[in-house]
């Protein structure tokens, strides 16, 4: 009788050491995906306060949001600040995503440094969407996509090319060619960008609870820079640190 339950103990920790490599598999593929941070606030014509000192601290308390979700993803990443001025915006983009491609990935979450909603759920929701050779898109308010994510074959296939880059027509360009390409995608849920001094006027009245809010108008009304740059300083750093790997920089 003793032989019974250590058989079965045997087929339990079979089917446990299963589980484990079955999740080992499943991490290793999802580290094929590269988040791909593409932030233009370096040279950005953005602007959100008639002050440039001001412009600057929103741009970068924007880029600091954005980042603090992708970390907590635990994600390779990359960030590419679109420097090359002699090139258009799409070679820019064509350009950084081709240099994810040739550092070994073969997934791509391209996201932008303008949606501070964005995260870290919806960008690990892209990454398993992408295992099941599944696009996802993340409309904008205004016309624009805050998250697209595609394979490399996609890519080849020309899942970006003549699309209407920072127009309002963006999204519907975008989703003409997953059509034609007759691709299976994923919408997430629709997000406001901030592009102007308006549009942070807007986020601030029909987002008042956010805590990201609270230091934007802090940031706006009060000026209160430092005390900001501060708190995502010590913030971003922590969860940095957590990191397996440095950040990635194109």
């Amino acid at each position: 009788m003793a032989a019974q339950p250590a058989l079965a103990a045997v087929a339990v920790a079979k089917l446990l050491n299963l589980f484990k490599q079955s999740n080992l598999i499943k991490a290793c593929n999802l580290h094929q995906t590269c988040i791909l941070y593409f932030s233009t606030g370096h040279n950005s014509s953005k602007s959100f306060s008639s002050k440039k000192k001001k412009t600057i601290a929103v741009q970068k308390l924007l880029f600091n949001k954005t980042l603090l979700e992708i970390r907590k993803t635990k994600l390779p990443y990359l960030i590419n600040h679109g420097l090359k001025t002699d090139v258009s915006f799409n070679e820019k983009i064509d350009s950084a995503v081709n240099e994810a491609f040739l550092r070994g990935f073969k997934k791509i979450i391209l996201v932008g440094d303008d949606t501070p909603q964005l995260s870290a759920n919806q960008l690990l929701k892209a990454a398993q969407n992408l295992e099941n050779n599944k696009l996802s898109v993340g409309p904008s308010t205004d016309g624009g996509a805050y998250l697209i994510s595609f394979t490399q074959q996609h890519f080849k296939e020309g899942v970006l090319k003549g699309l209407a880059w920072q127009t309002e027509q963006f999204y519907k360009s975008l989703l003409l060619n997953i059509t034609n390409q007759k691709l299976v995608f994923t919408q997430l849920s629709e997000l406001s960008d901030l592009d102007s001094e308006s549009d942070i006027q807007q986020f601030l009245k029909s987002k008042p609870f956010l805590k990201f809010t609270q230091l934007l108008f802090n940031l706006c009304i009060y000026q209160k820079i430092q005390v900001i740059f501060t708190f995502f300083s010590e913030l971003v750093h922590k969860i940095a640190s957590q990191d397996r790997g440095p950040p990635l920089v194109a």
